[in-house]
């Protein structure tokens, strides 16, 4: 298996990307409960929607605009059917 190099930047990056998209998971996650009747996870949310639009997660995914991942993310959601 060849091992791709890459600089420490873009590890970095990567990095920052894997963190956001793990909050984007749990965000999710959150919004699916709350569809489902947990109200409790509802300050999960809310949580979770002012870290997305944090400075420090668009430093970290690279300037993607929080507002846009959490309108999509809970289109996604609440349009589904699945819970």
């Amino acid at each position: 298996m060849k091992s791709e190099q890459i600089s420490i930047s873009e590890a970095y990056q990567r990095l920052g990307v894997a963190i956001v998209m793990e909050v984007v998971k749990d965000y999710r996650s959150a919004l699916r409960a709350v569809k489902a009747g947990k109200e409790e996870r509802t300050a999960e949310v809310l949580k979770l929607e002012k870290w997305l639009r944090s400075e420090w997660a668009y430093a970290l995914s690279g300037g993607a605009d929080g507002d846009f991942i959490i309108e999509e993310v809970r289109k996604e959601c609440l349009t589904s059917r699945r819970i």
